[in-house]
């Protein structure tokens, strides 16, 4: 079993075809962990902004369609 984002590429390219359409994988959650006594590095910050963004434009939209 493949993620969609990983498997995506390949049934856009006609590499891999869909056999069952009416099926979805479980949601997954993605977490940052960081300690709280330590000041997060500038570049890790930059990061998690940069994830916590790119997910957020898909809320609500539920999952891309190939």
């Amino acid at each position: 079993m493949r993620s969609e984002w990983e498997a995506a590429p390949f049934v856009r390219s006609g590499e891999l075809e869909v056999l069952v359409k009416d099926y979805a994988l479980p949601d997954a959650d993605i977490y940052a962990v960081c300690p709280q006594e330590q000041n997060l590095a500038a570049k890790v910050r930059v990061f998690v902004d940069f994830l916590t963004a790119h997910f957020a434009q898909a809320g609500g939209q539920g999952r891309s369609r190939w």
